[in-house]
Formats: C-alpha cells, structure tokens, sequence
C-alpha cells in the first residue's frame, strides 16, 4: 500500500514570535494559494493569495471600506453612497459596480482608491506588534473587487515603516555569512523602494561579512540590519557561507561554484544611485500613501527639523502641491490628487509650525511607535 502524500504544513502562530512579513515572505518563496487570516483584538484582516502573488487585502474595518474611502476623499457624496447600498441590498451586487453604472465615480478612480485601501490595509497590518495568524490554503477562487498585484514590494515598504529594532539583527541568521548582490540585483522592480539603501548596497562587496557591515554602521547597526534584510527580501542580496565553510562541507541545496561565482562583484555592476522622482511621481506617491503619511514625511523632512526647514519645506511643496497648477500644468489629470494633498500639507504646517502642537504631535508618534 502505497503511503499518503504528506500534508502541507499549516501556518499558524503569534505575531510576538514571528513578524507579519517574515510569514509574507514565505508564502510567496512556497507559492501558496490561500488565505492569511490576521486576528487583533476585535479586528481581523484578510490577505488572500494566489500562487505566492498577494492579490488582495481586506478588513474588518468599516472604514476601510471602498465606498469609505470614496465618500472620504470626495469622490461621492454620503447621500450617494446611501442610495448605492439601497440598490445592492436588493441586488445583492458589489458596491463597486453600482456606483460606476451609476456613473457616480468611473473604473479607473475607483480601482485606484481600492488599491490604495488595500496598501493601507497591509502597512497598517504589517506594523502590528502582537495578535494571531493563520493561512489556510486552497480556499478556492474569491471574486475580489479589484484584483492587483501587490507582490514583494509591498513588504519592502512595509519593513521600511517599522521602527528599528534587534529582531532584524536575528532575522539576517548567522552574522559570519557574506552578503552578495543576486545575478539580478539591479533588475529587481524592489531597487525604486530602497533609494536610502544605496549608501549600504555599495558596501555589498563579496568580501565583508554581516557582522562586519553592521559594526562598521555609521549610525545604529539595527538600521542598518533593517536595510540589509530588505534587501534580502527583496532579492537584491543573497547570503552566503564564506568560500572555505562551501569547500569543507557544502549544505544540502547550497548554492555551487558556478553559482557562488556568478554573484562575484566583478561579474555584476556596481549599483548607481536612484534617479531622482520627477513631479509627477512625488505626487502620485504621496496621494498613494497619504492614509498613513505622518505630518513630517508629507514635509519631506526628518523629525529633528527646525521650524526654518519646516518653512521651507512647507513653501517648496506648497508649489509642487498647488491644485490651480501655475508651476507645473504638466500635472492637470491629477487636479484632484493636489487639491487633497494641499489641503494636509497645510495641516501638517499648522501643527510642525506650532510648538506647542508639534510637541503633543511627536508625543502621539513615538506612543505609537512603542505600542
């Protein structure tokens, strides 16, 4: 009698124990179908899969609702969104549809805003400390209101937001294993997200080790580990023995010769600084990520900065942010995104340009950095 296939281990545990985008991260390398499952407190968030591929992002949230976000920005008014959900209480159809045959709000607007709910759903997941998860595989196929690709990319983002710490240090494994750029480093659509990590990727030699990189940080080795890992999410690096622990005694699926050779720097370009973002794109990312954006990042400046810097931060996006477009006409297909994005650039001045407000303002950041 022949033995029954083994079962595919399940994917349960605590958020304590293993972060969110370490079990992202496998899913995608074993390329699962299925659902992850998110559960804190009274919420629950849904990320669903297909073949490793994050398809999409769901919560339990109300307001992190399509026809929310809609309302929210103003792309609906509420007695719309009322009068939809009318309908589809009797049809049973998706919002979604309702309001675009309605011609309420068109597919293309309505497929963005759903996409950057969903980018919202998986930063602000990403970032929590504790709470359960569980995958289950294969639950068939899900009619998702807008299917997209979120991919690796969206864990490299997310890891760029979570305030450094010593699990990183731990998550890059032993620290006498080499660093090296992947024989498709520079081709990685996840080179865009680490315009910050240059200064670390040109350290990537093939000769220096983690421990190494990290002690000769110029600032705190736990930043710099947190670099270092996304890059390794995002296969831009891969670890390796040093070439005698490979000689003495190769490991089971260890990479060969031919293989460890080929990611020698003399054989791979050494990276160039990121292009600058044009206009265009600034706008079109801050619009993206205005849910979660703090007052300091929609600025463009750290959180050290003084109110002079504040100033001229606050003027030089004004122009770049100004909906009647006297600076830039190039932008008139996103009058929208700039009216919104003007409007919480001035909110952000108002607050950074007031001590008194800055001060309860960076007290609500760091409380909820330690949560």
């Amino acid at each position: 009698m022949s033995a029954n296939p083994p079962e595919t281990p399940g994917i349960t545990g605590q958020l304590s124990e293993t972060p969110l985008f370490v079990v992202l991260r496998r899913i995608q390398r074993e390329r699962r179908s299925g659902t992850l499952s998110v559960f804190r407190d009274e919420q629950v968030r849904q990320l669903i899969f297909e073949n490793g591929e994050l398809r999409a992002a769901r919560s339990s949230r109300e307001d992190h609702r399509i026809g929310a976000t809609l309302v929210r920005w103003g792309y609906i008014s509420e007695k719309d969104m009322e009068n939809a959900l009318a309908v589809q209480k009797e049809t049973h159809e998706r919002i979604d549809r309702i309001l675009v045959e309605k011609g309420l709000v068109s597919r293309a607007v309505v497929d963005g805003e759903a996409r950057r709910q969903m980018e919202q759903i998986v930063f602000s997941t990403l970032s929590w400390p504790d709470g359960s998860f569980h995958f289950e595989a294969d639950t068939g196929p899900v009619e998702l209101d807008v299917a997209v690709s979120l991919s690796q990319e969206m864990i490299i983002e997310g890891i760029r937001r979570i305030p450094e710490s010593e699990q990183f240090q731990e998550l890059l494994g032993d620290p006498s294993f080499i660093p090296m750029l992947t024989p498709d480093a520079m081709s990685s659509g996840s080179v865009r997200l680490l315009r910050d990590a240059v200064g670390v990727l040109s350290q990537v030699d093939g000769k220096r080790s983690t421990r190494e990189l990290l002690e000769s940080a110029t600032g705190s080795p736990s930043a710099r580990a947190k670099v270092l890992y996304s890059m390794l999410l995002a296969g831009i690096i891969e670890m390796k023995p040093s070439t005698g622990a490979i000689a003495e005694a190769p490991a089971a699926g260890a990479v060969g010769a031919e293989s460890l050779e080929a990611t020698q720097p003399s054989r791979l370009p050494r990276p160039e600084p990121a292009p600058e973002p044009t206009s265009r794109e600034i706008v079109q990312d801050m619009y993206r990520q205005l849910d979660w954006l703090s007052h300091y990042d929609l600025l463009g400046v750290s959180q050290k900065a003084t109110r002079e810097e504040i100033a001229a931060a606050y003027r030089k996006r004004s122009r770049l942010f100004d909906p009647s477009l006297k600076a830039h006409p190039e932008l008139v297909d996103l009058w929208r995104q700039l009216t919104v994005l003007a409007k919480w650039l001035r909110v952000a001045y108002d607050v950074l340009s007031n001590p008194v407000a800055r001060e309860a303002y960076d007290k609500k950041i760091d409380e909820a950095r330690h949560r």
